[in-house]
């Protein structure tokens, strides 16, 4: 059925009759598998598209998740070697996800939205951006694990949040020994709690370069 729907969406796309699923939950779904079938350009489109409608009906969580699945599919190897215009498309989409984040109320999800506009910044060279934007997500997290210190997801969220402000801290200059072991202690942690993660992209991102 969404092959069907996705082989539907091109050829009118191609047409230029650019026409969203009816429901919000279907142009999420689209939104991911146009990104899979590698229709970027069209999966973007869907993604921004889709986010204005939802804003224009008060579907804040939902338009979260569409901007969020902007961000990660312009910076699938994150901040590493990514295309300027890419990061630059993906901070403004993290940067309109902060504040809806924020109004639903989540904080794994601010915490992830957060993370997000972290690395959409490290990705568009802005270190110092990104070392503000990562500060936030992580003072947030600190402060809800605080709360509830056995909740799986929120140390996970930490952890990216701490390694990518180490990643941060590196590429402003402060390239300090400390740095590197403390990163790979890291995504050792984030290994253990969730070993679905690619070994290979956990320890270059730990080598913070």
């Amino acid at each position: 059925m969404l092959e069907d729907s996705i082989q539907e969406f091109i050829n009118c796309y191609k047409q230029d009759k650019h026409e969203l699923p009816e429901t919000h939950a279907e142009t999420i779904n689209l939104q991911i598998a146009l990104n899979k079938e590698g229709y970027k350009k069209e999966s973007r489109w869907v993604g921004w598209h889709g986010a204005v409608r939802a804003n224009d009906q008060g579907a804040i969580k939902e338009e979260a998740v569409l901007l969020h699945n902007i961000v990660a599919f312009l910076l699938p190897n994150f901040d590493i070697e990514a295309k300027r215009e890419d990061a630059l498309e993906a901070e403004r989409a993290a940067e309109k996800a902060v504040p809806l984040r924020s109004i639903l109320n989540e904080p794994f999800g601010l915490c992830w939205a957060w993370w997000d506009l972290g690395c959409a910044r490290l990705a568009a060279k802005d270190t110092d951006g990104a070392i503000y934007a990562l500060g936030e997500g992580l003072n947030l997290a600190e402060r809800s694990l605080n709360e509830d210190k056995n909740d799986p997801k929120l140390k996970q969220v930490s952890l990216w949040l701490k390694l990518f402000s180490l990643r941060a801290l590196w590429k402003s200059g402060n390239s300090g020994n400390h740095l590197r072991p403390e990163a790979r202690r890291i995504t050792e942690a984030i290994f253990k709690l969730d070993n679905t993660w690619d070994k290979k992209t956990l320890l270059r991102l730990s080598d913070l370069k």
